[in-house]
């Protein structure tokens, strides 16, 4: 059997210089893992209402009685608040924008028509709707389109983070887009 032959006192004097250590180490990785879940929370939050307004949109705004020339421009305000109302109270009216974009056939010009919105900050980060014309789909066989193409409506929602952590490299900014296929009146 050994014997440890250092006093005991030396043993609890070099437990209480390495505790702050130990508990230092701990806070750091509790702040970057709070810091990380905000940032994961309000993405999640800004995919839920970037996927709530564009489904709005697709059922209200594309009926040829509304809105014969596509979407009205006066849209884009109503937009903005609604985000800013479901997105959380830390994120300042001013670091939001949005980008809307709608394809639609025209039954009566047998013609595509295309809109643009813009409203708020410039979103960087997004495709834009002429790339994603492979998912128009064509009336086949289907009867909700008999013959007619599907619609195509886009709309990319980003923010500017409340989040300042100067020691973290973390995104200043946010974006989510979302699409919707196949609602088409008319």
């Amino acid at each position: 059997m050994t014997t440890n032959k250092t006093p005991r006192k030396k043993q609890a004097g070099s437990a209480a210089i390495e505790f702050p250590f130990v508990v230092l180490a701990l806070m750091i990785i509790l702040w970057g893992l709070v810091a990380a879940y905000r940032l994961f929370n309000l993405q999640t939050q800004l995919d839920n209402v970037t996927y709530n307004l564009v489904n709005a949109v697709s059922l209200t705004q594309l009926k040829p009685e509304q809105a014969p020339n596509g979407l009205p421009n006066s849209l884009k305000n109503q937009l903005l608040v609604l985000a800013e109302r479901y997105l959380p109270h830390n994120i300042d009216p001013g670091n939001i924008g949005l980008s809307l974009e709608s394809r639609v056939f025209n039954t009566t010009a047998l013609n595509w028509e295309y809109k643009h919105i813009h409203a708020g900050i410039t979103c960087q980060k997004y495709t834009p709707i002429d790339q994603l014309e492979t998912l128009i789909v064509e009336g086949s066989g289907d009867p909700a389109l008999v013959g007619r193409p599907s619609t195509l409506v886009q709309l990319t929602l980003c923010v500017n983070t409340p989040f300042d952590y100067k020691r973290l490299d973390l995104p200043k900014t946010l974006s989510s887009s979302s699409v919707v296929i196949g609602k088409h009146y008319g």
